[in-house]
Parts: C-alpha cells; structure tokens; sequence
C-alpha cells in the first residue's frame, strides 16, 4: 500500500520521551530512521540530517559452508535507530502517492507523485517472508545459511505471484557466493528486521534506493506488524524517495564497506563532496555532542 497521510503532530505529553529517543537515534546513525513522523513533520532533523538501510556482507568460510555473513536493517541502538511508534499508527491512506520505476544507473527506484510534507506517511507494508534471526558471528554479522531452512519453508508457502515477486527482487553475490542459493541472496541484499528477534523481506520497501543524505525515515511498527516509510523533510513531486541502509554518522569509508554488501558504491552527494574530509568531521562532532546529551538525559531520569 503507498497512499498519502495528514502529517501527525505529536501531543505535548509524548513530545518529551519522543525526543529522548531521537536523540538517542541520531547519535549514531544521522537519519531519519531513528525519529517518528511526527517530530519530522517539526523538521527535528533540520540542521542535523537533510535527506533506507543496508547490509555488511563479510565472507567467512567455514566446515559448515557458511559462505557470509550479513548485518540486516535493524531499529536498535546499536545501529543508531530506535521503534517509536505512534499511538496514532494506522494504514488507513487515501491515495497513491508515489510509483516504481527505472532510475538511469541504480535500477528501480521509487519516485513522489506529488509534494510530501514533513511527517507523510509514504508506504506502510508487512513483510513477505520473515524468519528467526540468525547466529550473530561478533564483528561481523549473522550467518546467511543458517537461514536457508527457514527461507525454504517460508518460501514454499507463499502463492505463486508472491513467489515470482520475491525472485524478482535485486540481489548482490560476492565471488566467493556463485553457488549461493538464491534465496539467500536475495534475501541478503534487501531484509529488515521485524523486530529484537526476526528479519522480513519487504518488496516495496526493497524498491527504495539508500542515500547517505536521505530524505525519508523508517520504522519497524510492532503493533500494526508492518514497516513504515514516511518524509523526513519536504520530497518534491518526481523527487527519488530514499532511506538510509546504514548509520550515518560513519565516516563516508566505513560507510562505503558497509555498503559493499549490496554491491554498489555509494554516488550522492555526502559521499562525492570535495570537502578535505570536513563532512566527516562534521559528523563526528554531531555525534560526540549527543552522545554526550544522551548521557546527560539518562543521567537525569537515574536521579
């Protein structure tokens, strides 16, 4: 479903544990992923983050053919965003505000209709396929085949649309995966996770294109079971919507290795910018100020 919304506003007696979570969002991630529609539609980002996230794809051999490991989209505080969902939540849109189609080097990507307000509410789907997450392999990621079994069952199950659906989706394999199963890959390239304890394919969502400048947020939504996309600033009509695969306060090599799992180097503006490095200490400083607020923050609600 990508219909359109009213912007929300947040109520003044949610505003404050709101506000404590986006900061705790940021700190490391600079994106939108870690605030809810309703401190965008405040343009809480401006000044910290103009305008979905992706995979760390590390290969690691071993007697149990494991032949990589994966970092999925995550809502934690590990990967700099948090769930903070709105008691407002619905998928109740009226009218479709966005298409899929060809982007000139990156495939498909998604494009606005029409103009979308800070705190638009983009695409509100429930995955596909989800399965149990994966062994965490610690500093690098979890165990693709691990998950075969899981994928094969879920899969089987779906009907045949859904199934050629699934199949069509972009998938990347590094050399050392030609023999992969394309479940898997497929897999890897475009899951999210649903939740502390599960990963889900999305095929809307896996449409939507990563910029390390995005211009649009996203949040796992525990009680409606379904991911949500929504503005983070104003998106013109025919303006590419895009998210962020990974945290964004990185510096642009780290985030470019975090990025190799998808198998493309990252072309936008962040990372092409001519600046002697200054961009990357710019978000080195934004990170260590609200490291240093989250501290404060949580020092005052232990007293």
């Amino acid at each position: 479903m990508a219909l359109s919304k009213t912007p929300l506003k947040p109520s003044s007696s949610s505003f404050t544990l709101n506000f404590i979570l986006l900061l705790s969002g940021i700190a490391q991630a600079c994106t939108p992923n870690a605030i809810t529609p309703q401190l965008a539609s405040l343009g809480a980002l401006d000044g910290i983050c103009t305008p979905r996230t992706s995979f760390q794809s590390i290969v690691a051999n071993d007697s149990q053919e494991v032949t990589g490991s994966f970092r999925p989209i995550f809502d934690d505080d590990e990967e700099g965003v948090f769930e903070v969902g709105s008691e407002d939540e619905d998928d109740t849109l009226p009218s479709q505000i966005y298409e899929i189609k060809s982007t000139p080097n990156k495939g498909l990507g998604v494009f606005a209709l029409q103009d979308l307000p800070p705190g638009t509410t983009i695409l509100v789907e429930a995955p596909l396929v989800s399965v149990p997450m994966p062994e965490m392999v610690p500093g690098h990621g979890f165990r693709i085949a691990s998950m075969l079994t899981s994928l094969q069952t879920a899969f089987s199950l779906l009907s045949p649309p859904d199934q050629s659906t699934y199949l069509s989706l972009h998938e990347y394999r590094f050399p050392s995966e030609e023999t992969q199963d394309k479940l898997l890959t497929i897999f890897r390239s475009n899951a999210y996770n649903t939740g502390p304890n599960r990963i889900g394919l999305f095929p809307e969502c896996a449409r939507i294109n990563h910029d390390c400048t995005p211009n649009s947020g996203n949040y796992w939504s525990q009680k409606q079971g379904k991911r949500i996309i929504f503005a983070s600033r104003l998106i013109k009509a025919g303006e590419e919507i895009t998210v962020s695969y990974i945290p964004l306060l990185k510096k642009t090599a780290i985030r470019r290795e975090r990025l190799a799992q998808y198998g493309f180097v990252c072309s936008c503006e962040a990372c092409t910018r001519q600046d002697g490095g200054e961009g990357d200490k710019h978000r080195a400083r934004i990170a260590s100020l609200l490291e240093g607020l989250e501290e404060k923050v949580q020092g005052g609600e232990s007293e």
